[in-house]
């Protein structure tokens, strides 16, 4: 079994590469700077670092990646984020 440390180190890869894929996404909808797009990688990266370690619901992951986008995007673009992301954004009903 891994240990304590080993999961969180596996959690920030896998939260590296998730971010990476929402960001593709995303440029893929949204024109965006190299500049933009890393920052906006960087945050996501770091709300599912937190939610892959335990520290925030799913709720607060769907909060902070909204927050994110707003930060980082115009709001018409924000439209389209969570167009892009709806089926992942998405609460199960024990959750809401």
């Amino acid at each position: 079994w891994y240990r304590g440390a080993e999961v969180d180190r596996l959690s920030e890869e896998e939260a590296g590469i998730l971010a990476a894929r929402w960001g593709a996404r995303v440029r893929e909808k949204v024109a965006l700077t190299d500049q933009t797009a890393h920052a906006l990688q960087g945050e996501f990266a770091s709300a599912l670092r937190r939610k892959l370690t335990g520290q925030i619901t799913r709720l607060q992951l769907q909060e902070e990646m909204l927050k994110a986008g707003r930060a980082q995007l115009e709001e018409k673009d924000v439209a389209i984020l969570l167009d892009a992301f709806k089926a992942e954004l998405q609460l199960p009903k024990q959750e809401q």
